[in-house]
């Protein structure tokens, strides 16, 4: 926060690594959760704990991008609305609070 009392902020992205094109068959950025199988659970759990000291202080996703390498991992696309919405603007935030507001009860 400046002094003036605007926020600045940095925000970085980076284009996906040749490696990580050839790897898998989807890329780019996850909404916070997954679903795994009953089986790809334990496996999971079996690989971070073998590896856990090299992950412990890393962020999440790369244990479970080097996990991913070895499990087939699909993508679960969800569209636009009734009750999804992805806000990236101002704009995009004042349609969902709309439509939620109009079906208040769906929610």
């Amino acid at each position: 926060v400046r002094s003036d009392g605007k926020i600045e902020m940095f925000v970085t992205k980076r284009d996906l690594t040749p490696e990580e094109k050839t790897d898998f068959r989807f890329g780019g950025e996850a909404i916070g959760f997954f679903k795994l199988s009953f089986e790809n659970c334990k496996k999971f759990i079996e690989h971070y704990e073998n590896f856990e000291s090299k992950y412990v202080e890393l962020l999440w996703e790369i244990p479970l991008t080097d996990f991913a390498k070895f499990v087939d991992l699909s993508v679960w696309s969800i569209t636009q609305g009734p009750g999804c919405f992805e806000i990236d603007t101002q704009n995009d935030y004042e349609q969902a609070l709309l439509i939620f507001r109009k079906y208040r009860d769906s929610f």
